[in-house]
C-alpha cells in the first residue's frame, strides 16, 4: 500500500493530476475480497492524508456499506476507489488496478479475465497494475508491454469435472 500512496502522491503533486476524475483506483477479485480490500485501501489512504470516494457515498472520505447516492460515482477532491461492477462506463486518465493477483491466480476464470479487461478499458492514458507474488499470468503481461503495438493473449481453459 506504501508504493501506492507514493505513486498517487506523485500523480497529485508532480504530474498535477486531480484526484476526482482524473485518478481511480480500481479493486479486482470475487466480491468478498474486493470488498475487503476496498475498505483497506481506502482507510490506509485517509491515514496517509488522502481524500478517497466509494461510490455512492453520501461525501468523501465515508467508508461505510450504506449507499446513499447510488449513481454518484466521483467526489470532488477525492480519489474514487471502485470495485469493477461500479466502474463500468466510468473512466479516468491515470487507472490503479489493485487486486492483480487474485485474477493471477485464476488466470482461467475468465469471470476474472473479462475483470481485467474492463479496468484496463477504463483508462485514458496509464494502468498501473499492482498484486503480490509471482503467477505466469504476470509474465503474459509482460509480453504484452514489451511487444509495443502488437500481441497476443494466451487463454487457458478450465479444468474440466471429470465425472466418475
Amino acid at each position: 500500500m506504501t508504493t501506492l500512496y507514493q505513486h498517487l502522491y506523485h500523480n497529485l503533486r508532480r504530474d498535477g493530476l486531480r484526484p476526482s476524475r482524473e485518478i481511480l483506483i480500481i479493486i479486482l477479485g470475487d466480491v468478498f475480497e474486493a470488498m475487503t480490500l476496498e475498505t483497506y485501501v481506502a482507510n490506509f489512504l485517509m491515514t496517509q492524508g488522502l481524500d478517497i470516494y466509494i461510490p455512492g457515498s453520501v461525501d468523501c472520505n465515508i467508508v461505510t456499506s450504506q449507499k446513499e447516492k447510488p449513481n454518484q460515482f466521483w467526489c470532488e477532491g477525492g480519489i474514487t476507489i471502485s470495485r469493477i461492477h461500479r466502474a463500468k462506463g466510468q473512466e479516468a486518465d491515470m487507472v490503479y488496478l489493485v487486486g492483480f493477483d487474485k485474477i493471477a491466480k485464476d488466470e482461467a476464470n475468465l469471470s476474472f479475465r473479462h475483470q481485467l479487461f474492463v479496468a484496463l478499458t477504463r483508462s485514458r492514458g496509464w494502468v498501473r497494475l499492482t498484486g503480490t507474488g509471482a503467477y505466469p499470468m504476470y509474465n503474459e503481461v509482460a509480453k504484452v508491454i514489451q511487444s509495443g503495438d502488437r500481441f497476443s493473449f494466451i487463454q487457458r481453459q478450465p479444468h474440466a469435472e471429470k465425472w466418475v
